[in-house]
């Protein structure tokens, strides 16, 4: 889970491309299969197909690496939650991948919270 956000992470400001999906430029939903891919998950290509995916959480349960998906109004964005209310994406305004954090503009907007990966599991102290 660490190691997806931190790939995420690392790709802020590169180009935002419509249709993009490798290092030259990203939209949200290539930029969401392009890191996951990187990990040898293959994830759908749209964002609506992404919001789709794994298993429902509450905001609160969100873990680094799990998915964000938005509703914008008529069209879905993705992006990847980095924790602590922070999240990275490809939005069409701006044109750069990006961190945001969840504010005002983006918890209204905010319809899902997926779990792709497996739950993190509490490490154990000794040893």
């Amino acid at each position: 889970r660490g190691q997806v956000a931190l790939l995420a992470a690392s790709l802020a400001g590169l180009p935002y491309a419509y249709g993009g999906s490798d290092i030259d430029g990203f939209d949200c939903s290539g930029l969401v299969a392009y890191v996951y891919d990187c990990f040898g998950i293959r994830l759908p290509r749209s964002a609506r197909e992404q919001s789709r995916l794994g298993r429902a959480l509450r905001l609160g349960q969100a873990q680094p690496g799990d998915i964000l998906a938005f509703r914008l109004k008529k069209s879905w964005h993705t992006a990847i939650f980095l924790g602590q209310g922070s999240f990275v994406h490809a939005p069409s305004s701006g044109g750069w991948v990006h961190v945001e954090t969840l504010n005002d503009y983006w918890l209204p907007r905010l319809k899902a919270v997926l779990a792709v990966l497996p739950a993190a599991t509490p490490r154990r102290g000794g040893g």
